[in-house]
């Protein structure tokens, strides 16, 4: 699995710091998960799983 992962995102994030996700993944070419407390990401071999509402930028 080839992402980056945030914790603790707010959707109440300012959208400063969205833009700049933004364009740390479009720098490196990955892609970003970022969830709020309570969700997260299982992964399992190859498997993923997204628990919550998750962010993809």
């Amino acid at each position: 699995m080839d992402f980056d992962f945030i914790p603790h995102w707010n959707n109440d994030q300012s959208e400063e710091k969205l833009k700049l996700l933004r364009t740390y993944s479009n720098l490196k070419n990955r892609t970003i998960y970022a969830c709020k407390d309570g969700n997260g990401i299982v992964i399992e071999g190859e498997d993923i799983k997204f628990i919550g509402d998750i962010i993809k930028v």
